[in-house]
């Protein structure tokens, strides 16, 4: 399993680019998954649905199955620089792993940066990131650079880059 990463500020188009990124993958006949980091609390199950009970009345995991899906719903009291390194324990194997976010973790990422954002891109201060794709008219970078719309360059920047999860993060 490969991980590569896609990181940005908020609404920099990273969802949109990692869509892009798997059904490229997928269409290459690789398999992939995808980690996405949320910044504050989120709900997958809702009030009243048994999931949500279950975890009301004090499981740890709740995993909710039917025949062609299932979803597990986890608790996590994991140390916030060990979250992406258990999660990654828990997905089954894959040739790449897509996280989007994470953008202070040590994996390798193209940053997403759009005409606008308030902020300097991140390339400049983070070594992690080798890679940026933006739609601005002069930006200056030695690392690798691409528009939102080159899809196939990047996905073959992604073969090149990404590197084995237990290189970085799980134990070998």
């Amino acid at each position: 399993m490969k991980i590569f990463g896609i990181a940005g500020w908020k609404n920099s188009g990273k969802t949109t680019l990692v869509e892009k990124i798997i059904k490229d993958l997928v269409n290459r006949g690789y398999t992939a998954s995808s980690i996405k980091h949320a910044h504050h609390e989120f709900e997958i199950d809702k009030e009243g649905k048994d999931s949500y009970r279950h975890r009301q009345a004090g499981a740890t995991q709740v995993i909710v199955s039917s025949k062609n899906l299932w979803a597990m719903i986890s608790s996590q009291a994991y140390a916030e620089d060990t979250v992406l390194a258990k999660l990654l324990g828990k997905l089954d194997p894959v040739d790449f792993i897509i996280v989007e976010g994470y953008k202070t973790e040590k994996h390798p990422k193209i940053e997403c940066y759009r005409l606008g954002c308030q902020k300097n891109p991140l390339i400049e201060s983070d070594a992690s990131i080798i890679g940026i794709v933006h739609d601005l008219k002069d930006f200056h970078s030695e690392q690798e650079q691409f528009k939102f719309n080159e899809i196939k360059e990047i996905v073959d920047f992604i073969e090149k880059a990404a590197v084995p999860v237990h290189e970085l993060y799980l134990e070998k």
